[in-house]
């Protein structure tokens, strides 16, 4: 945490706002703002096609050229004492 002028700023918050934005913004450009949805089961196919996409298909190069699913592979083979689902999910 850095504390200037009274304000306090927690570095890992930031990170994690920075990259909730930049996930929001993908979604909205490549889903959201290209779909009209007729129903909301018509949405959340839409939505679940697009989260495989997202997880399985490009590599990210934020994660070092991985999948998300893929680096989340790895945290879990470095956590052998946790319980994970297959997606990376801690139970």
């Amino acid at each position: 945490m850095l504390a200037r002028e009274g304000l306090v700023v927690d570095h890992k918050k930031l990170l994690w706002l920075y990259r909730e934005k930049s996930f929001n913004g993908r979604l909205s450009d490549e889903c959201l703002n290209d779909t009209l949805f007729v129903s909301l089961g018509h949405a959340r196919s839409a939505l679940r096609l697009w989260r495989d996409d997202y997880n399985y298909m490009p590599p990210h190069s934020g994660i070092g050229g991985l999948t998300p699913a893929d680096a989340a592979r790895r945290v879990v083979q470095h956590r052998p004492n946790e319980h994970y689902d297959n997606h990376g999910s801690r139970l």
